[in-house]
């Protein structure tokens, strides 16, 4: 049986980018996931962990940050944890997409392409740690019942 689970922890820093896709892509292999659903998690937290390394650590410190991804049935459950600043992603105003490029204000757009691509999202602080929890689903458009969201997850797109 394929284990369906997977759990890292990488430094802050800008150069853990590489190991934090090879570490995607190898489980997206082994246990048989979508090549397109692998290219939207990596991108997800490509996007998430860009914005933590650049925003979230203090310099002088050291943080980490620590991925636990399940795979059950057709649901993809990924819980990033990290020690960084408070910052809560599900706050953030999204990017008005109606207006010009140019005249678009600066920001959001990493967060916007999280919750596209993600299915369900939820922050929560827990003393000094940010966790964020996101579920993937990967039965096709319509989102299986699976397994329950845990408590204060929302659902942010349409199924």
């Amino acid at each position: 049986m394929k284990d369906k689970s997977l759990t890292f922890k990488l430094k802050c820093r800008m150069k853990e980018l590489d190991a934090l896709h090879r570490k995607i892509t190898e489980f997206g292999r082994r246990t048989g996931l979508p090549a397109k659903s692998v290219l939207e998690i990596n991108l997800a937290l490509d996007e998430l962990f860009t914005n933590l390394v650049s925003y979230g650590c203090a310099e002088g410190n050291e943080h980490f940050v620590r991925f636990s991804i399940t795979l059950k049935a057709d649901d993809l459950f990924i819980k990033m944890e990290d020690t960084g600043t408070a910052f809560n992603p599900l706050a953030c105003i999204p990017p008005d997409l109606t207006c010009c490029l140019t005249e678009r204000a600066i920001g959001g757009m990493g967060i916007h392409l999280v919750r596209h691509v993600m299915n369900h999202l939820a922050y929560r602080r827990c003393g000094k740690v940010n966790i964020l929890e996101m579920k993937k689903c990967l039965a096709g458009l319509a989102c299986g019942e699976g397994p329950k969201l845990p408590a204060g997850m929302k659902k942010t797109s349409a199924d």
